[in-house]
């Protein structure tokens, strides 16, 4: 077990009530697809902690709060330590700790996010945003390495891919999920067998055209279906079905969902 495990454990023994990470996934992006339970856990946070954008859209200073905390990563609200502050504050200073969030801009330190979360939650629930569903390739993984698993809880969210299939009005029982994102599936990932269905993530670098490529380059039939699902849930969304043939001669769109059925 590791070091801020233990610490994790050792203060949460001491509490009747432990403070818990509430992990909430967020959804697509629109958030009329966010289910009830993620949106009330993230208006009643004391401790919030989600991308840049996510902190823009649900923190309760909104995007200035955010701006604050450019260049920082992680701020502290004057009341992330509530519990000694409702003892010693009057009603009104109450009701302004009560309004204000402490702060943490997931950055590229997940190391520094960790430090931030471990502090706050002596003190407070923590609820950490993550976008589509945090049981997919989200900052659920790091969580569970260094927090105790007792400590966490999940409220599900629609992940992208789930989307894009919905969008497509495509069954997804039987299909397979690769990412892109970040990192590349192994040849024997990408190798072609009839009948594969498969919703793919994508990033800037590793965008539809690389994934066109890559499956051509697998054995993937010029004739299979390829659909390009980008800015889903936005008001500019934008899905367009071609042949893998014509995807590795069509401009890349990147950051999209690809979904191939072979």
């Amino acid at each position: 077990m590791g070091v801020m495990k233990e610490a994790c454990l050792a203060v949460n023994t001491q509490m009747r009530e432990p403070h818990h990470i509430i992990v909430a996934g967020i959804g697509p992006g629109n958030p009329d697809y966010m289910v009830p339970a993620a949106r009330q856990a993230i208006a009643e946070a004391r401790v919030l902690v989600g991308g840049r954008r996510a902190l823009a859209q649900f923190a309760r200073g909104g995007a200035e709060a955010v701006l604050r905390a450019e260049g920082i990563g992680c701020i502290d609200s004057p009341s992330h330590e509530p519990v000694k502050l409702a003892a010693k504050a009057k009603k009104a200073k109450q009701k302004k700790a009560a309004d204000t969030q402490a702060l943490c801009a997931v950055t590229r330190d997940i190391d520094g996010v960790m430090a931030f979360i471990h502090r706050h939650l002596a003190f407070s629930d923590v609820v950490v945003m993550v976008s589509g569903d945090p049981g997919y390739f989200s900052l659920l993984d790091a969580l569970r390495r260094t927090f105790p698993e007792e400590l966490i809880d999940v409220i599900p969210g629609i992940s992208a891919i789930q989307f894009a299939f919905a969008r497509l009005a495509l069954p997804w029982h039987d299909a397979e999920f690769l990412s892109f994102h970040g990192r590349e599936p192994s040849a024997d990932e990408l190798a072609y067998r009839p009948g594969r269905t498969v919703g793919f993530l994508t990033d800037e670098r590793h965008d539809s055209k690389f994934v066109a490529t890559t499956l051509h380059f697998y054995d993937w039939p010029e004739t299979a279906r390829f659909s390009i699902c980008a800015r889903l849930s936005y008001d500019d969304e934008t899905i367009e079905t071609l042949t893998l043939g014509a995807a590795t001669k069509h401009a890349g769109v990147g950051s999209c969902i690809v979904v191939v059925e072979g």
